[in-house]
């Protein structure tokens, strides 16, 4: 592939409830998909890389011209000293990339989501994109979209795209790959992710996703686009 990678995909139909820690080297990915349409969901995934080399790292990387579903997960995109990459997306249509957090720790070139030789995803909806210097990127058949900021980027059309935001949660433990979210994350974080459903029901720790905004205090209520009371991310936060 490449890559060094934690989990090369090739037939799985579903990749969850999984925490993939990429080594510290070059051209890193927690996750390399190709051959198959897996539902990835509920998993932690640092991409690795390392700060002193001259190379990339990558959270998930999908080349398999598939389209997977990627739900619910925490993805950090390593830290590769050229580039970081949450989601990288190579002829890959039909994809659905919802409810994920996704960051990363360094990087010269930082994309969130990153699309080449394809088409937009059918899907970007109610992420938590941030530390990026680019959210989103797609080039196909010589035409680049590129934005710089969330606003942006929700309001791109040909495709679905909404509710997404751009706001770090406090995780119990960053530095640690602790990436619980805590009840001193924001309200769109905490509550602000689409019903998922139809792909899951729990999340990484198997409580269930309960689609409640926890207390009864206003403050907490999420207003980005869709929110239906999950949380973002692998870990459900109703505190």
């Amino acid at each position: 592939s490449g890559y060094i990678c934690v989990l090369n995909v090739d037939s799985a139909t579903e990749v969850a409830y999984n925490r993939l820690i990429a080594v510290e080297d070059s051209n890193t990915a927690g996750v390399y998909n190709i051959g198959s349409s897996p539902v990835i969901y509920n998993n932690v995934i640092d991409g690795g890389g390392d700060e002193l080399v001259m190379a990339n790292s990558y959270g998930i990387v999908n080349e398999s011209g598939s389209a997977p579903v990627i739900a619910n997960n925490t993805i950090c995109a390593g830290r590769g000293l050229i580039g970081t990459y949450g989601i990288y997306l190579k002829e890959s249509p039909g994809t659905v990339i919802e409810n994920n957090i996704i960051f990363t720790d360094d990087g010269t070139y930082r994309f969130g989501v990153y699309v080449w030789n394809t088409g937009n995803p059918v899907s970007l909806r109610n992420n938590n994109i941030f530390d990026f210097v680019v959210p989103y990127h797609c080039g196909n058949d010589g035409r680049i979209i590129e934005v710089t900021d969330i606003h942006q980027m929700n309001a791109l059309s040909g495709f679905q795209v909404s509710g997404n935001i751009s706001s770090p949660p406090v995780f119990s433990d960053r530095e640690a790959m602790d990436v619980r979210i805590t009840e001193e994350s924001g309200a769109n974080t905490r509550a602000g992710g689409l019903d998922l459903s139809g792909y899951l029901l729990d999340d990484i720790d198997g409580n269930p996703r309960t689609g409640g905004y926890g207390g009864d205090a206003s403050s907490i209520r999420p207003n980005n686009e869709g929110a239906a009371g999950w949380s973002i991310g692998a870990y459900e936060c109703d505190g």
